[in-house]
């Protein structure tokens, strides 16, 4: 047909001007021509090129271009319309919706109503046939609602009746709607609008399956998508749907729908937004009159979607924002307690234990930061009492459970409550004061229940670990606080704790709850509670120690043992410090420190004897036990001790040792006998590895000096035994010993210098010959026996230790050292220098006058000099010649007084000194220090002048027995 090919070019021509347009006039003369094509062939049902055509008509839809462009455009789609007929329309209805649909928001208000003309003309009567474009169609016509002028607004509400009716008499059109909104975040304001007026109150489930069919989950997505919405008019819009057309009474939608609308519609609390909450709460309260109504309707309606909601949503998911949001609604709601109240009733103990399982799964066993500083606000705005009496009822419900599942469930509520003390930062007044230490009590009065029969060891190491961390957290100045009634029965304190936090509960059947108070405040604060933990530790402390000491017991068993002990040390510091005289020693035999010794002598684990012993000491030391309670079973307590330092217990050693030594400091000397006899006995060379362990340990801690000394001596005696086996034993310890010599020499020398007190006195006497010379003398008598075997043994040490060279250089550091060097030698002298000196201050030293101990002296005095002989005679030592030159002088003055005195058992000891020192290597050069040997020189007499003539005299008069 020639007309339609001249048809069909005219409108190619026109649709290729498009591309010179520049300026909205040249779109006004394009749409010009474009019409006139169409009215001159208006005749032919079809539009060429009609895909072009709908795009450029859409284009000339441009928001930036003027009003009369748009009236322009609008005019060509009616004659189009009119043009092709309804059913070509259908075929092409994508092309032309792909223009007309969104150009609702952004038409004029003069160009709206010949648009909605077109909807209403032209796509409405379509019916059934507009459904594939439903969605899009309904989204296009929406934002009319939105229009401030009442025709069309009017217009659009009408339009859209007209296309609910016609389109489906089913659901199709709220699915639809329902679709939009969820879909598109800027059709909701309206797409509400419309609910607000058409949507019927839904009464009974059929009410919805009318408006959704079986969808019913699609409106409450939509609505909760709303009520996600950023904006607070679409929010508010939303929960008026949800308040007026959905009653939670009715309960026409399934439980999931519910909690789902529930969750949603309690996230408005986050906008902290008055007119919101009012809603909200209008919708989960009802619109009862008094509280007791709104009370009534949320617990039989509300109450179990939002916990539900809330809870679920906090576990179903991972992600930290949207646990993060649960917390923050949680705080938000807690401002209207007769919602907040129930709510956290049910969940804040779930709650809390969904956050230790995500504690639990973190790498660094810490909450994500978000999360933690939330849950701390939250736990921060609730009552102490609350939180305190969840937890602590937790603990005391599952103590009375069955018992098939009391373990579980104590292990649970145990974990629950050291998650609390350990996570949130629990510092105000009322929980440091009354909370924690009432916790503690409970703690422990459950614990004193539970091993009162069968004892779980795991169960009984969570109880102990809980109520160690709960100790650290009371102020000390809660014990401070007043003097408490301290004679409350500790077999009450269970009721009494329990009863204090149950009946906090709501529905809680306590009856006398001032007495039940009064009887808390006894034990809450001052002497009361130390009373009360004292007690309690006492009576555990007992009941696990027998568990342990009656046979092999798990490492857990002996944990809580150790814990129960430090918790019971922990309270009577405390008790001595702010009790003072009201708790003193304890004067009743009581079962626990029976059992403590049972632990002491028959545990096999040394963790429970070292905290079963460790308490029993600081206790006595303390003024809380009496020292019988120790002493009489010393020996039971040092065998046990003594047998700990076998190779078996490595680990122990030390702390062995250092029980020992508080245990002397208990017992004075009778630890140090019994062990001596051990050493003394038949079985010194089965007892000398254990010595050998004690004495290297003893090294390692801080004691007194002379403590034990006995055992190094009769160490260092049977090296000089008759008996060949600990003669061979006790010298293979010396030789391995000997990187210890100081630690030895320390002790030897502040035996012989300071355990007995010898008071000397120098006088200058003229001899006959007309010289004059200086005396020693003792001023009063002195255990001589003693100071010779002391003066025996360092000579038998040092002649088996091989340690005289190290001696020659190193010079005593320590202060027990240098305390017994005073007076002897000069500080800075070398360990060679205190021995020989110290003997020649010995041997050189008469006894007191009229002294009935002289023959006792003279054989100190040639014990002594035994000692100096074999000191200076060591081969290679070299000594500095003025202290040579003054140990001559010194001797041979003492040579010569006992020469002239007749004092024969002297002269032959003291000659052989002075040839010993006449025989020794000096130096004369450099430091007066001394040296091994090398150029050294003899310095016999010559080193004094005067000598020679004392020398001569001496051997004219010398009376010796031959």
């Amino acid at each position: 047909d020639s007309k339609y090919a001249a048809y069909v070019q005219v409108v190619e021509r026109c649709l290729q001007s498009f591309d010179y347009v520049s300026e909205w006039a040249d779109v006004t003369a394009f749409l010009t021509k474009l019409e006139r094509s169409f009215k001159t062939y208006s005749r032919f049902a079809v539009v060429p090129h009609k895909e072009t055509v709908g795009k450029r008509l859409a284009q000339c839809l441009n928001p930036a271009l003027p009003t009369g462009v748009h009236q322009k455009a609008l005019g060509i789609y009616e004659q189009i319309f009119r043009q092709i007929g309804q059913q070509q329309l259908i075929a092409d209805l994508a092309l032309y919706a792909y223009g007309l649909f969104p150009f609702m928001r952004n038409a004029s208000l003069n160009t709206k109503p010949q648009l909605l003309d077109i909807f209403s003309q032209t796509f409405v009567p379509l019916g059934a046939n507009l459904r594939p474009c439903m969605k899009s169609f309904t989204a296009g016509v929406l934002p009319g609602l939105e229009e401030a002028s009442v025709e069309i607004s009017g217009r659009v509400m009408d339009l859209l009746d007209r296309l609910r009716e016609t389109v489906d008499t089913g659901p199709f059109f709220y699915q639809t709607l329902f679709l939009v909104m969820i879909t598109n975040a800027e059709q909701r304001e309206s797409a509400l609008k419309y609910l607000a007026q058409r949507l019927p109150v839904f009464t009974q489930k059929t009410d919805v399956e009318q408006i959704c069919g079986d969808q019913g989950s699609l409106m409450v997505r939509a609505l909760a998508a709303s009520l996600a919405d950023s904006k607070t008019l679409v929010l508010r819009a939303a929960l008026d749907v949800v308040m007026t057309r959905i009653p939670l009474r009715a309960a026409v939608l399934e439980e999931r729908d519910v909690v789902l609308l529930v969750k949603s519609a309690s996230e408005v609390v986050l906008k902290k937004d008055m007119s919101l909450n009012r809603r909200f709460y209008t919708w989960v309260l009802g619109a009862g009159e008094t509280d007791a109504e709104q009370n009534a309707h949320f617990a039989q309606h509300a109450h179990k979607p939002l916990t539900k909601a809330l809870l679920g949503s906090f576990a179903a998911t991972s992600s930290l924002d949207h646990q993060h949001m649960v917390l923050r609604v949680l705080i938000g709601l807690i401002d209207k307690l007769s919602i907040a109240q129930p709510v956290l009733d049910t969940i804040f103990v779930p709650l809390l234990q969904q956050l230790m399982t995500e504690r639990d799964a973190c790498v660094d066993g810490m909450l994500p930061v978000k999360l933690a500083s939330v849950s701390r606000m939250f736990v921060e705005m609730l009552d102490p009492i609350f939180t305190w009496s969840s937890v602590i009822n937790q603990l005391t419900q599952a103590a009375q459970s069955e018992e098939t599942q009391r373990a579980e469930r104590i292990a649970s509520a145990l974990r629950l409550l050291l998650f609390l003390v350990q996570t949130f930062e629990l510092d105000d007044d009322a929980t440091l004061q009354v909370h924690v230490p009432m916790a503690l009590l409970t703690v422990l009065a459950t614990l004193d229940r539970m091993v009162a029969g069968k004892v779980d060891a795991a169960l009984c190491c969570g109880f102990t670990r809980t109520a160690i961390e709960l100790l650290t957290r009371v102020p000390t100045a809660v014990f401070a606080e007043g003097h408490a009634d301290g004679t409350q029965d500790v077999e009450s304190l269970y009721e009494t704790t329990r009863a204090f936090y149950s009946m906090q509960r709501a529905d809680s059947t306590e009856g006398d709850t001032a007495a039940v108070e009064q009887s808390a405040a006894k034990v809450v604060r001052g002497t009361g509670l130390l009373y009360a933990i004292i007690g309690l530790s006492k009576r555990v402390a007992a009941k696990l120690g027998a568990h342990v000491a009656a046979g092999p017991a798990s490492p857990a068993a002996v944990v809580g043992l150790e814990d129960i002990c430090h918790i019971l040390r922990t309270a009577t510091a405390y008790a001595r410090d702010f009790a003072g005289d009201e708790l003193s020693a304890d004067n009743n035999n009581d079962e626990w420190t029976s059992v403590f010794a049972q632990v002491v002598t028959n545990a096999t684990d040394f963790g429970a004897v070292d905290a079963t012993l460790s308490t029993l000491l600081e206790l006595v030391d303390r003024g809380m036990l009496q020292r019988q309670a120790v002493i009489g079973q010393l020996d039971a307590f040092v065998e046990r001790l003594w047998a700990t330092l076998s190779t078996e217990h490595a680990g122990s050693h030390v702390r062995a040792v250092q029980l020992l030594c508080l245990l002397r400091n208990q017992a004075d000397a009778a630890v140090e006998r019994r062990l001596a006899a051990k050493l003394a006995g038949t079985d010194f060379v089965a007892e000398l590895p254990r010595y050998a362990v004690f004495w290297r340990c003893l090294r390692m801690i801080e004691h007194d000096t002379l403590a034990f000394v006995r055992l190094l001596l009769l160490v260092i005696d049977n090296a000089q035994s008759t008996v060949l086996e600990s003669r061979s034993a006790a010298r293979a310890w010396i030789v391995r010993s000997a990187g210890e010599w100081e630690y030895v020499l320390e002790t030897l020398f502040e035996l012989l210098l300071l355990s007995i007190r010898t008071r000397r006195k120098t006088e200058s006497l003229v001899l006959a010959t007309g010289h004059t010379s200086v005396r020693q003398q003792h001023e009063v008598d002195f255990d001589c026996a003693r100071i010779t075997y002391y003066l025996s043994t360092l000579q038998c040490y040092l002649e088996l230790a091989g340690v005289v060279h190290r001696m020659v250089s190193t010079v005593p550091v320590s202060t027990s050292a240098l305390r017994a060097c005073e007076g002897v030698a000069e500080l800075g002298s070398t360990w060679m220098q205190v021995a020989v000196l110290s003997a020649l201050d010995f041997a050189l030293t008469d006894a007191p006058a009229d002294s009935r101990l002289a023959a006792d002296v003279d054989a100190t005095r040639a014990r002594a000099a035994e000692l100096a002989v074999f000191v200076v005679t060591r081969p290679g030592v070299v000594w500095p010649a003025p202290l040579v030159a003054d140990m001559q002088a010194r001797t041979v003055d003492a040579l010569l007084y006992c020469v002239l005195n007749g004092r024969t058992a002297m002269q032959l000891p003291l000659l052989d000194l002075l040839t010993s020192l006449i025989g020794t290597q000096v130096h004369t050069r450099g430091p007066q220090t001394m040296q091994f040997a090398a150029n050294s020189t003899s310095v016999g007499i010559a080193a004094d002048p005067r000598m020679f003539s004392r020398l001569v005299l001496a051997a004219f008069t010398m009376q010796l027995d031959v």
